[in-house]
């Protein structure tokens, strides 16, 4: 469980788990420097939350490997402070990675609000197996629905990458789906708590940094793996580009913008589309983008 300045939420968060019927857990609990009442509200659990504070305020990945490093269960999974669990949540992911081969299980999730309340929902299409080419055209594996084979993890040598600024977990995922199996099942187990809505234009450039980081590691470390995927591999590419556009309106270089998507208009009806609305006025686009186009 990470944390920084998680006050507002993390009683909720800790609540969620000790309500689980499955009850052979501990929580390790990464205070990430907050400056809030999140480590007294943590610490007052007892003794299965176990606390940590990070030497200095740390992104994302870098807080998670924290984490990982001091667990030593058979199994992990991942609760920030926001986030919380249903009902058996703990129980049916794993009843699912028991003795299976796959690394990772997940599901989707409800999408609340700040006060609680349902207002959407992620549930990725069920799928098994060898599911690289899939998370390639459309990475869709959340973190606050999914248990990990933590021994097996360990034993693959995978870790996150500091490099990674903004995209901690598809960095992470993509790279171990390229060696190990995954699977997708149905159900909506966790409520995953909405802060903010759509793509902001201050992170659209590390995405696209991210992202290409990403592609080009996994390419390196596995040769052949451009020829088995070459169309997922050309979506992936064409979907850093599309952050990178992004980028590039925010700043006011239409002609960049509009030079970094024109590869890809013949390849899909969708750059296409977006790709038209570059010629639009600023006030229209902005409402497409808004409704249309935020992921």
């Amino acid at each position: 469980m990470n944390c920084w300045n998680g006050e507002a939420y993390v009683r909720e968060a800790i609540e969620s788990v000790f309500s689980q019927s499955f009850s052979d857990w501990e929580i390790v609990f990464v205070d990430n420097c907050s400056a809030d009442n999140s480590a007294e509200i943590a610490t007052s659990f007892g003794g299965k939350v176990k606390y940590f504070k990070t030497p200095h305020n740390m992104p994302l990945g870098e807080a998670r490997a924290f984490g990982i490093d001091k667990c030593c269960g058979k199994y992990l999974m991942y609760l920030d402070v926001d986030d919380r669990y249903r009902e058996n949540t703990i129980d049916i992911l794993l009843n699912e990675i028991q003795e299976s081969n796959y690394l990772v299980v997940y599901s989707g999730h409800r999408n609340i609000d700040s006060k609680g309340s349902v207002i959407g929902r992620h549930n990725p299409s069920s799928k098994k197996g060898n599911i690289f080419g899939h998370l390639l055209s459309q990475f869709d594996v959340p973190t606050a629905s999914l248990i990990m084979d933590l021994q097996r993890y360990k034993e693959s040598g995978q870790t996150y990458d500091k490099a990674i600024v903004v995209s901690a977990e598809y960095n992470h995922y993509l790279q171990l789906a390229a060696t190990y199996e995954f699977k997708c099942i149905d159900g909506e187990l966790t409520d995953y708590r909405i802060h903010s809505g759509g793509l902001t234009s201050e992170r659209a450039a590390d995405l696209y940094n991210d992202r290409i980081i990403t592609l080009d590691n996994i390419v390196k470390k596995h040769p052949q793996i451009l020829e088995n995927y070459p169309q997922q591999f050309k979506e992936a590419y064409a979907r850093a580009d599309y952050y990178m556009m992004r980028n590039f309106i925010s700043n006011g270089e239409m002609h960049l913008a509009r030079r970094i998507l024109r590869p890809h208009i013949f390849s899909s009806i969708k750059y296409l589309a977006v790709f038209t609305t570059l010629f639009m006025p600023s006030l229209l686009r902005r409402y497409i983008f808004k409704f249309k186009y935020s992921r």
